[in-house]
């Protein structure tokens, strides 16, 4: 007997397809009926163009599809950067013709573009999260839903973080610097300094996520505590850290999920390091949205040390870019909060000014402010600043004679063969691997001893 949906005509079981909720799911469809595999064959690019254009907001979708075309730019080839820039621009500014041009793309660029999207909505429901209880304990009552603006801002967030890093941070130093740096200037200047405080929320999310699971290794893992790895060092100077914050989009969000030392263990993988200069760190590329003399210039300001509470109106309005889009004008959430908490401020310390990590984990230029007043949002921002940091490394809990304990332990249990986690302050060897009853012993008795020595 046929199956029901053998009776359908094929364009009809299309538009079924296409309303599957990504390229992954549909995978799984097809190949559990000859008919879906039929129907896809002779519609690819309308049922999968359709997914995606479901999946992925019209105006986020831009920067999905650059994404992709970033990835394919040789590392440090400045002539490609530049080039790829005028498009990155010109696609954000007429979404419309991203869309037309899908049908460009191969099932591999799809499958990858619903694959991305799927880590971005993974990481934005992770950082809104954090960023919404913080709020919520200082006293700020926050919509636990963000709306359609917030949630576009934290996507073109996280792409354009990730944009940066394939542009920016090559694995080798092997092309000149000041060019690069340049460009990085360039691509930070198509958008406003709110905007790109965006960006740092984002980055501080990132870097937090990847240095409690990195701290959690080098805290525990006995082949981590052999080598042993350093994990004194800050995160923006840690070039293992770095390294895991430049290695895509789904893998942070795999390490922004992992919750226990197994997935941690299994995504931070020793031999996944390629050491480059620290001018190429993630971190370092911040530095260029900073604004500088070239930026300030249309402004005409008198003297360029002046507080933005000093600015005229027509010179913040000069501040604003076209690629902000409506969700960002002057008069939103995130102008007014970028101002307001930088309104005593020189521009030079309003974007990545290192004291504003407390506004960073709160994400402070993401939310809408309606129905409140200014000047209460000015001091509950002011009181978040100056709160001790939110999230303290790991390692700031640890005595120095803890670490070196542990070190110690952990390379006699690798040199004994043995591998896995091991406990802090604690003989437990029920999480190690390789090791029989009687080594165990062995070591326990030479630890005794060396105690007593």
């Amino acid at each position: 007997m046929a199956h029901p949906l053998e009776s359908l005509p094929l364009h009809v079981i299309s538009q079924i397809l296409e309303h599957l909720g990504t390229i992954q799911q549909l995978g799984m469809t097809v190949l559990s009926h000859r008919v879906f595999y039929t129907a896809l064959k002779d519609n690819l690019h309308s049922v999968v163009g359709g997914i995606l254009t479901r999946q992925i907001p019209e105006h986020v979708l831009p920067f999905a599809v650059t994404l992709r075309e970033s990835e394919r730019i040789k590392p440090g080839d400045h002539k490609a950067i530049a080039q790829f820039l005028s498009r990155f621009e010109a696609a954000v500014l007429d979404p419309a013709a991203t869309l037309a041009s899908l049908n460009k793309l191969s099932l591999s660029d799809y499958a990858d573009l619903s694959r991305t999207y799927a880590a971005v909505e993974s990481l934005r429901r992770g950082i809104s999260k954090d960023a919404i209880h913080l709020v919520n304990k200082f006293g700020l009552l926050q919509s636990p839903i963000l709306s359609q603006s917030e949630s576009f801002r934290l996507d073109r967030a996280f792409f354009r973080y990730q944009i940066m890093c394939n542009l920016f941070c090559p694995p080798d130093a092997s092309s000149p610097q000041d060019e690069l740096e340049d460009l990085a200037e360039k691509y930070f200047s198509m958008f406003s300094p709110w905007v790109n405080e965006q960006l740092v929320c984002v980055y501080a999310y990132l870097e937090r996520k990847v240095r409690e699971a990195f701290d959690q290794l080098a805290a525990h893992d006995v082949d981590w505590g052999e080598m042993p790895i350093g994990w004194h060092e800050d995160a923006n100077d840690s070039p293992r850290i770095q390294w895991f914050l430049s290695q895509g989009l789904y893998f942070l969000a795999s390490v922004a999920r992992a919750g226990t030392y197994e997935e941690r263990a299994n995504l931070l993988q020793l031999d996944n390091f390629n050491p480059r200069e620290s001018a190429l760190y993630p971190y370092w590329q911040l530095y260029s949205m900073v604004p500088n003399a070239g930026t300030l210039e249309p402004l005409d300001l008198e003297d360029t040390e002046s507080t933005l509470g000093l600015y005229k109106p027509e010179q913040l309005q000069k501040l604003s870019r076209q690629l902000d889009g409506p969700w960002d004008e002057l008069g939103t959430g995130p102008y007014l909060t970028w101002l307001g908490t930088h309104y005593t401020k020189s521009i030079f310390n309003s974007t990545f000014c290192q004291e504003d990590w407390n506004l960073w984990d709160c994400v402070y230029v993401l939310w809408d402010i309606q129905d409140r007043q200014e000047s209460q949002m000015n001091e509950f921002w002011e009181r978040v600043r100056r709160e001790p940091s939110m999230f303290p490394p790991y390692r700031n809990t640890w005595l120095e004679e803890e670490i070196q304990q542990s070190e110690r332990e952990r390379t006699d249990i690798y040199f004994a063969g043995g591998s896995g986690y091991w406990p802090r302050n604690s003989i437990d060897f029920s999480k190690i691997q390789g090791l029989s009853d009687e080594q165990k012993g062995k070591l326990i008795t030479k630890w005794k001893e060396e105690k007593h020595t």
